[in-house]
């Protein structure tokens, strides 16, 4: 993925704060578009936002689950 896109496991991450930022944002846009968290596994774009930022998989999908509902 990294050779597709570019970047590595936590390029653009800081803080806590902001990993925690990023995650709600991705989950705004998939409450925007009617996804279900589950669907993250076949977003690849998504992943490597979130891989850059240093949200690994496991916690993505979660997160997403938790702030979806």
């Amino acid at each position: 993925m990294f050779a597709a896109y570019g970047g590595y496991f936590g390029k653009l991450g800081g803080s806590k704060k902001e990993s925690f930022g990023k995650l709600k944002g991705i989950a705004a846009s998939y409450k925007e578009n009617g996804k279900p968290a589950s669907d993250v596994g076949f977003d690849v774009m998504t992943m490597h936002r979130a891989f850059l930022h240093g949200i690994p998989f496991a916690q993505l999908v979660r997160g997403l689950e938790i702030l979806l509902g």
